[in-house]
């Protein structure tokens, strides 16, 4: 008899790796015999080696040809079945124009996949993240978007791309350059500016202009805002510039001029104290609290007034308890002289 025929495989379902030992066949069996198979379903979200469209899959037992009498699975517990994966190359023809892939992040295991990573980036339970290049954003002018590999609905092992994080499908074709929205740039009356403003863009176009134009301005651009006289910044400048940053705002924000008075106050690093105003309720405020302190003082009089009275009430009960004291000893040593003088008198007579 060949020596693999006397060959055994052993079974045990703690070693199966993304498996689901409730659906082992034939069940409660843990030897098997060369050339015998075992049967099995996969995790959500893996598949069959042998089929990847398949959850269901199987080993058999057979031996090394250097040790026929040992027996092995093939493929092996943590082979028989394999991760899913969604279309790598529909995840490549996402990346936008002017961006690229960024990363990915595993929802399982919170493993994280650099740059130099991207045949992994499709695994499933990943969330897969597209960034613009510098200088660009989306058109709803965000930076990011992201997408997951899911499976199939009605599917344990058939991978697909969905939006994430209220990422929409399909990804935007381009990113575009970064621009700062013009409202927010718009001065207003009791911003205390000059009319007259000037714009200055990357390519080194200058432009004076008294009025902002309703549209969206280049990343980069600076523009200068001049106070009217009498008036100064926080930092106590004539002028401030403001630029479209690279978040899409315009930073430093536009704040209005302040008055120049001739005591004004300032902290250490040039911001401007307001006066002290007193508040419109501050009357009514005061005599509430007035009534409340005259109303505590009235109640401690009243308070030490009953108190007097009862001392005043102690000390008359207190003399006359002397004054009754003082009146028995009187009679006590009054008694005692009668009785010394009896005492001698009737000594005189026996005498």
């Amino acid at each position: 008899m060949p020596a693999y025929l006397e060959t055994f495989c052993q079974l045990d379902i703690l070693v199966l790796c993304n498996a689901r030992p409730d659906s082992i066949w034939p069940q409660n069996q843990t030897r098997f015999k060369y050339g015998e198979q075992v049967f099995f379903d996969c995790a959500m979200g893996y598949a069959s080696a042998d089929n990847n469209t398949l959850s269901r899959t199987s080993m058999t037992c057979r031996t090394m040809p250097a040790q026929q009498q040992s027996g092995v699975w093939i493929p092996g517990p943590c082979q028989a079945c394999v991760v899913t994966r969604c279309n790598e190359t529909e995840m490549i023809a996402m990346v936008p124009r002017f961006g690229k892939l960024n990363g990915a992040r595993s929802k399982l295991t919170e493993e994280q996949y650099g740059e130099l990573q991207v045949s992994q980036f499709n695994r499933f339970g990943n969330v897969v993240t597209f960034k613009c290049d510098d200088g660009y954003f989306f058109k709803d002018r965000t930076f990011q978007k992201f997408i997951e590999c899911g499976l199939v609905e009605g599917t344990t092992s058939q991978g697909t791309w969905t939006g994430y994080s209220g990422t929409q499908l399909p990804l935007p074709k381009s990113c575009a350059p970064i621009t700062c929205m013009y409202e927010d740039a718009q001065m207003k009356p009791k911003d205390k500016l000059q009319s007259n403003f000037t714009i200055t863009f990357t390519n080194g176009t200058r432009y004076t202009l008294t009025k902002l134009q309703p549209r969206e301005y280049p990343y980069k651009t600076v523009i200068r805002y001049v106070c009217q006289d009498g008036y100064e910044t926080i930092t106590r400048n004539s002028d401030q510039n403001i630029t479209c940053g690279e978040m899409g705002k315009w930073r430093p924000q536009l704040t209005s001029c302040l008055e120049i008075p001739g005591n004004l106050n300032t902290t250490a690093d040039g911001r401007y104290v307001p006066p002290a105003i007193e508040a419109p309720s501050a009357n009514q405020v005061g005599i509430v609290v007035s009534s409340i302190i005259v109303a505590f003082l009235v109640a401690l009089l009243l308070l030490d007034l009953a108190t007097l009275k009862r001392d005043i009430s102690w000390l008359f009960n207190n003399i006359r308890l002397q004054k009754r004291l003082w009146q028995a000893k009187r009679r006590i040593r009054a008694a005692k002289k009668k009785q010394q003088e009896n005492q001698s008198e009737v000594c005189e007579k026996t005498e």
